[in-house]
């Protein structure tokens, strides 16, 4: 939006239509968006890494694990953003021929913007992709796990019952067992 602003400043000044204080008054402005420009070029950071560079043909480039393994990362990169383009020099709208060679530097640096915002989508979606990949390994791994961890319930409840059946045959056999002691003992009395 800044360099937007700046390209429409520099197409109104471009015009014959402006004077000299309407010129001074725009050059203010776009002095003010160079500078909010290089504070937000130089100051954007993700986990501590630049996220871009100010120096034509140098890309910033950073890994971002996305796995258990060495090798599972992705790779984004920011294409640089040439400072060159929209320094406080190159951006002067106070006459008319500055103003056209100031729309020339603004759609150059607008292009540079545009190649590191198609670059940095292509990796968000990259990263899209890894986390959707990571989910469903998570949702395979917990059912796996569900499946060798988890309670039988109809076998371990057939198990349960057939215990309880020989206790309960046990205990009477044993009361019969214990009777049928008795019996004798009554009789050898």
């Amino acid at each position: 939006n800044m360099l937007q602003r700046v390209r429409e400043l520099a197409v109104q000044s471009s015009s014959g239509t402006y004077q000299a204080t309407d010129r001074a008054a725009m050059q203010s402005e776009v002095t003010n968006l160079t500078e909010q420009l290089g504070d937000v070029l130089a100051n954007t950071k993700f986990n501590g890494n630049a996220l871009f560079s100010t120096t034509a043909g140098t890309d910033v480039a950073f890994d971002i694990q996305t796995g258990a393994n060495n090798g599972d990362t992705v790779t984004l990169t920011s294409k640089a953003i040439s400072g060159v383009n929209i320094s406080a020099t190159a951006l002067d709208v106070t006459g008319a021929a500055a103003a056209t060679t100031t729309i020339d530097n603004v759609d150059l640096a607008l292009a540079d913007v545009n190649a590191s915002r198609a670059s940095l989508g292509a990796g968000q979606n990259r990263l899209e992709s890894a986390v959707n990949n990571l989910t469903s390994n998570v949702a395979n791994l917990s059912d796996a796990r569900s499946r060798i961890e988890d309670t039988d319930y109809s076998a371990e409840t057939t198990q349960m019952a057939k215990s309880q059946i020989l206790s309960q045959a046990s205990t009477a056999m044993l009361a019969q067992a214990n009777q049928s002691q008795q019996n004798v003992l009554s009789l050898l009395r």
